[in-house]
């Protein structure tokens, strides 16, 4: 599906491309809900079609990786069955393409013409996407590679939606430490406002800020202003910070009220780019509905992650701390956000569905090429579970603490580590016995399993992403979503670009 609504046409193929993804996705609910910590405790390997497990119980781990690569055709090296050839195939073909773009200029709907005010001028033809390593050092500072290469090609964007839409300013919601906000700011010399509910992030941006523009004012007295930003900058005014919750009880007057008085000591109103990197569960929806509710807010950039903590009540998901009370996880389904996603399922997306959808599939794929072994640690903490559920049935999906260097250890020796802080001994779980070590030599089939989940990944998270297009298509707005990212550096690579006419 070409990632673009903008025509009654677009909408009746994209509603067509959601009904093939729920269509889909109901036929294999038993796998895409079988979550893998389960595999022992619900015998999950008997829940594929005998045939299916017949061709993949031996199958080598690196052979798997190419049974797990979106932009490859799979080709067995003998006879498999039709039906599991015919889920490989249908799973690639229906995921959204995970391949960046190279170019703002391979977003049709969003190309360099007709901006409504001139483009920066030292970049009146944007042309590639700089590599993020060339950020300059005020921008580098305190931030990692995958950081640096999404705020390099995002800041990008958010620039030319800025032109595009004639809004100078941007608020920035669930900003961190203000990265992104520092180069639109400094870079690209727009007025940028930030939230976070994390009031020690506003601490630290202000410092962070501080840092760069003294390095700015440094390299300009030096070399004068040149060419992009990548390189020096636009001295323009530092962000602004501010510690606030936006979530499902935000209104559309609280939203105007805010941005009154963050920009304005007169009260006024100022169009803006409304932009969210990696918005963790219901703020991704929130920013959706709240770009359509605030006429000033004309444009925005969303990319999405943690789906799995999406909430149907915009309360926090319903998990207990089984250290105080011991509870099994309450995972409910989550309604979608477009009426005809809705009338087309006939129910929301699990929270196992949802959970797989946010797994870092090319991080896994290298795992199965280079390091099959380090993935044991699925099947040590499936069988981990298997033996405090038969024990302790109301400790049933406790987070456990992590182990490193799992794979060199033996079961009961990663059961020790796993279980410092659980709040039982270890020896009352009899986790030294020579019949969970036997049990482990089924590890290959746990990551097999696994495997087979991870597949249909790509297309739940395709069917989350188009449901969002279509909410804001009976809004009234068109939008389309881009690969933006590096899968590979940024495993939610999708953004969602709108801007209303």
């Amino acid at each position: 599906m070409r990632g673009l609504l903008r025509t009654a046409s677009d909408a009746s193929d994209v509603e067509k491309y959601a009904t093939l993804l729920v269509k889909f996705l109901s036929e294999y609910r038993w796998l895409t809900d079988a979550y893998v910590l389960d595999y022992f405790v619900e015998n999950h390997w008997q829940k594929l079609p005998s045939s299916w497990q017949n061709v993949l119980k031996d199958i080598e781990l690196d052979y798997l990786s190419q049974l797990l690569e979106t932009a490859s055709h799979f080709r067995p090296r003998a006879i498999w069955p039709l039906s599991l050839l015919c889920t490989i195939r249908v799973a690639k073909l229906s995921a959204l393409t995970r391949k960046p773009v190279s170019s703002p200029d391979e977003i049709p709907e969003f190309s360099t013409k007709h901006c409504a005010r001139p483009l920066h001028e030292s970049n009146d033809r944007l042309g590639s996407f700089e590599p993020s390593e060339n950020l300059s050092h005020a921008f580098r500072k305190h931030v990692k590679p995958k950081k640096q290469h999404e705020i390099s090609r995002l800041g990008k964007i958010v620039h030319l939606l800025s032109c595009k839409s004639n809004s100078k300013h941007v608020l920035d919601v669930g900003a961190g430490h203000g990265h992104l906000a520092r180069l639109l700011a400094l870079g690209y010399g727009l007025k940028v406002s930030t939230v976070d509910v994390v009031g020690s992030h506003q601490s630290a941006a202000n410092r962070f800020d501080d840092q760069a523009a003294l390095h700015v004012q440094k390299a300009d007295r030096r070399v004068g202003i040149t060419s992009h930003p990548s390189t020096s900058t636009i001295s323009g005014e530092l962000p602004k910070h501010f510690t606030l919750e936006l979530s499902k009880a935000t209104t559309r007057a609280d939203l105007e009220q805010f941005t009154r008085s963050s920009w304005s000591h007169r009260g006024e109103d100022h169009p803006f780019v409304l932009v969210g990197l990696h918005s963790c569960g219901d703020l991704g929806p929130s920013v959706l509905r709240l770009f359509a509710q605030v006429p000033t807010c004309r444009a925005v950039a969303l990319v999405g992650c943690c789906y799995m903590k999406m909430t149907d009540d915009g309360g926090k998901p319903q998990v207990q701390e089984a250290i105080r009370k011991p509870a099994k996880l309450v995972q409910t389904a989550v309604r979608p956000l477009s009426r005809f996603v809705v009338q087309a399922s006939r129910e929301g997306l699990s929270y196992e569905a949802r959970e797989v959808a946010c797994h870092a599939l090319e991080a896994y794929i290298k795992k199965l090429r280079d390091d099959p072994s380090s993935l044991k640690i699925h099947c040590y903490r499936a069988l981990l579970e298997k033996v405090i559920v038969k024990r302790y049935p109301d400790y049933r999906h406790v987070p456990l603490g992590g182990v490193k260097h799992a794979a060199n250890m033996t079961f009961s020796e990663y059961a020790e580590k796993a279980l410092e802080k659980f709040p039982l001994q270890v020896c009352d779980i009899q986790v030294d016995n020579p019949v969970l070590e036997e049990a482990m030599k089924d590890w290959k089939k746990v990551i097999t399993f696994y495997s087979l989940r991870l597949l249909l990944a790509p297309a739940i998270e395709s069917l989350i992403l188009t449901d969002r297009m279509l909410y804001l298509w009976e809004q009234g707005i068109s939008s389309c979503l881009v690969p933006l990212f590096d899968p590979s550096l940024s495993p939610r690579n999708h953004v969602l670009l709108a801007i209303k006419q």
